[in-house]
């Protein structure tokens, strides 16, 4: 967990015009000059971003949130956890329409048995659109201790939550898995705990919501120390959770830090990391199918390297990322991996990261995928000689690019903890902490930039549009009376996507015309010469210059 009092959190918003070293970051523009921690984001179908953080306020820790409609500015920072001695691990997601939960722990005074004690709950405040945040309400119980929170919701506006309870009593110590549902329009339910009852040392809960609603919670269970397991239980939006059974297991390890999530065809992938006999670690992952079987474990990754911080994400898109870091033994190095399932097959891993020697320190990664499948990852790489943010992106069925430096500073001010989040069109936000010396004092700050491109211009295209469609091609002749013109007449359908700005074409590789995009869809090559054939390419381009997929014919 992030330090509450090393981390300063400095906010950037992030809107790539460019996948290339081109692409420029605006300076900060601060909203909150306070002490900051654990920055968390979300951000809707047209790309209005809402944020939320710990806070340092004297002797108190509050939960802030600030919102970002798209074409705006940040709104002032607003405490929507009322006054706390100390709050963590704050969790926020967003629906299409703008609507927002946030959820975190709270450390408060309250009475029991007629006495006043000290003790963490878990609440949560909602953000209508266009609305105001409510009065937070309490969702756990006051006889456990609750922690490692996880939150999940889906494009109807359906939220779930779960998180691990400690709970002590007389004769024994047990930690539980417990949930909470908050239907569209409705109130949360009641905490119910959802590991069996014999399973006393349940740990690491993650949850997900499909595109019909259903919800799963995935959690490790060691109450077995000779036979660990990775448990699941489902439940509907209205109804009661399923008695929970094992994921099915094919390596005898010790399975840890499952993570789930569901893609745009209703199904639910698992992802953990798994220990053999050797403590050689593994990345595994099985897939929930529609019809309620989970897949064989695939292994995606083995020894002989170690692997660490294991990350998956889909965002109900048509592919599914795995994320890792991977420690070199040999050269006392790492880098950081990653895995795509696209089309019903997992990709062979690949590294996405510069090498890194072990005296350079790294945040995990944070992933975002928008609906189109287009990829944006980031972290934080810190060292004595310099703290840097770096983000790699992966278009749909395109590559992975080379790490950009988004933000390279001198070591003295520390960096840590990027997170991302990204809208269906595209727009990307990046937050991460800061603390700047100043003085022999450290200079507190909570701020927001805009990504802006070469021209200034305030795109928010971080990856190509969709491709112009239908593409015809027709050959005639006209006549002169010293010479015949032989005309490539050139015909297609436009873009749906509505972030183009025009059509490149290209013949035998050479860009000859550009073509707005209101039109015409049509162009006519003059001046041809009889040879075997001519090759040409329509690519609908954005505000950023990158092309879309092309669509080809050839001509004689």
């Amino acid at each position: 967990m992030i330090s509450r009092i090393s981390m300063i959190l400095t906010f950037f918003l992030a809107a790539f015009v460019a996948i290339d070293a081109r692409a420029q970051w605006s300076v900060p523009y601060t909203i909150s000059p306070a002490q900051n921690s654990t920055p968390q984001v979300a951000v809707d179908s047209e790309g209005n971003t809402v944020a939320v953080w710990i806070e340092t306020i004297g002797e108190l820790n509050v939960v802030q949130a600030a919102t970002l409609p798209v074409n705006g500015s940040w709104s002032a920072p607003t405490i929507i956890s009322g006054r706390c001695s100390y709050c963590a691990e704050p969790k926020i997601v967003a629906d299409p329409a703008g609507n927002a939960v946030a959820i975190w722990l709270n450390y408060e005074e309250f009475s029991k048995d007629r006495r006043s004690i000290w003790g963490y709950t878990v609440q949560s405040a909602k953000l209508p659109k266009n609305g105001s945040w409510t009065i937070p309400e309490v969702l756990s119980s006051q006889d456990d201790i609750p922690f490692n929170v996880s939150l999940a919701g889906d494009p109807s506006g359906n939220v779930a939550a779960v998180w691990d309870s400690f709970l002590p009593t007389n004769f024994a110590i047990r930690f539980q898995i417990v949930a909470s549902i908050l239907p569209f329009g409705g109130e949360w339910s009641d905490a119910q705990v959802i590991s069996p009852e014999a399973d006393y040392y349940s740990f690491y809960p993650d949850v997900c919501i499909d595109l019909d609603s259903n919800i799963t919670a995935v959690w490790a269970d060691y109450s077995d120390y000779l036979d660990p397991s990775l448990k699941y239980s489902q439940a509907k939006i209205n109804g009661l959770w399923s008695v929970p059974q094992p994921i099915p297991m094919t390596i005898e390890g010790y399975p840890t830090s499952p993570f789930v999530d569901a893609d745009a065809f209703g199904n639910v992938f698992a992802s953990w990391l798994d220990f053999d006999s050797n403590e050689n670690s593994m990345i595994m992952v099985s897939t929930l199918n529609k019809n309620g079987s989970w897949s064989q474990p695939v292994v995606l990754e083995a020894p002989p390297n170690n692997l660490y911080q294991n990350n998956i994400c889909s965002n109900f898109s048509n592919v599914v990322l795995i994320t890792w870091k991977e420690y070199i033994r040999a050269s006392s190095s790492y880098f950081f991996k990653a895995s795509i399932y696209t089309d019903g097959v997992w990709s062979a891993p690949e590294v996405i990261s510069d090498t890194y020697s072990l005296d350079v320190r790294n945040s995990p990664i944070s992933v975002a995928i928008d609906q189109l499948g287009n990829i944006v990852a980031t972290w934080n790489l810190r060292s004595i000689e310099f703290n840097k943010v770096q983000t790699v992106t992966h278009p749909y069925h395109g590559s992975w690019s080379k790490p950009l430096d988004i933000l390279n500073t001198s070591p003295e001010i520390a960096v840590s903890n990027p997170e991302i989040g990204i809208s269906p069109k595209g727009r990307v936000i990046c937050v991460w902490g800061t603390n700047i010396p100043v003085n022999s004092n450290l200079k507190f700050s909570l701020a927001a930039g805009e990504g802006q491109g070469v021209q200034g211009s305030n795109g928010n295209n971080l990856f190509p549009p969709l491709p112009a469609t239908d593409l015809k091609g027709s050959v005639f002749k006209i006549k002169f009376l010293t010479q015949t013109d032989i005309v490539h007449q050139l015909t297609w359908s436009p873009s749906p996507d509505t972030s183009t700005r025009g059509y490149h074409i290209y013949k035998d590789g050479k860009l000859i015309k550009t073509i707005p995009a209101s039109g015409p869809f049509v162009f006519d090559v003059h001046r041809c010469k009889k040879q075997p054939k001519s090759r040409y390419i329509v690519a609908a381009y954005n505000d950023s210059g990158l092309d879309s997929l092309p669509i080809t014919i050839n001509l004689p």
